[in-house]
């Protein structure tokens, strides 16, 4: 299994724009968020998901970017994050930095809307011409309606970025940051920060309106 000397754990949903947010540091972009979490030349950073650690052929990587989709669990079926490849990662790391990707409730559910309507356009030819890969386009199309029910419903949204937090919560003395984006404006905030602006969140909102959960709303 690789050793990361440092490893950034960049968890969010699916659409919330982890990869293109990678894709922007790696062309240059977002020198100040750069600067905040400590990334280097992000030329230099090896990028790589849970299902790919074992194609990583280093056996010690300086700067490591773990991209993760914290909603796997859920669409899956399963109860826990990581295997337990992933979960040794984390605990061997000499250092490790939480990144979670926030985006409006509202953004999520457009996105992932806009994203079925293309994959069953895309998947439509291919259905009358009887090619393969049927079953795995079906269960696709399955996985993102799931996901859209999901993000139709902001309690059930909150739910699951509560479980997450909890997730990381478990590594004490590691840093954590809430990427927020909204309006197409990256915001770095400490996790101390965000659980205190979710506290105020709340405390406005439940004087107004009792049912309300969170700032995922």
């Amino acid at each position: 299994m690789v050793h990361a000397k440092k490893l950034f754990l960049l968890g969010g949903p699916p659409v919330a724009g982890k990869s293109y947010l990678m894709d922007k540091i790696h062309a240059g972009g977002l020198p100040g968020i750069v600067k905040a979490l400590n990334l280097g030349d992000p030329e230099q950073l090896v990028y790589a998901r849970a299902a790919t650690l074992k194609d990583i052929a280093e056996p010690v990587v300086e700067r490591l970017v773990l991209h993760y989709d914290f909603l796997g669990p859920f669409v899956n079926g399963k109860q826990e994050y990581f295997a337990q490849d992933a979960l040794g990662l984390i605990a061997d790391s000499d250092e490790v930095v939480f990144v979670t990707l926030w985006v409006p409730q509202p953004v999520l559910s457009k996105r992932i809307h806009e994203r079925r309507v293309r994959e069953t356009i895309a998947f439509m030819p291919k259905l009358a011409l009887g090619k393969e890969g049927f079953s795995q386009q079906i269960h696709k199309l399955k996985r993102f309606k799931m996901i859209q029910d999901l993000y139709d419903s902001p309690e059930r949204l909150g739910l699951q970025y509560a479980k997450w937090l909890t997730f990381c919560a478990q590594y004490p003395g590691r840093p954590h940051h809430v990427l927020v984006n909204m309006k197409n404006e990256e915001t770095l905030l400490p996790i101390e920060t965000w659980n205190e602006i979710q506290k105020d969140y709340k405390h406005v909102i439940r004087s107004h309106r009792p049912m309300a959960t969170s700032l995922v709303m």
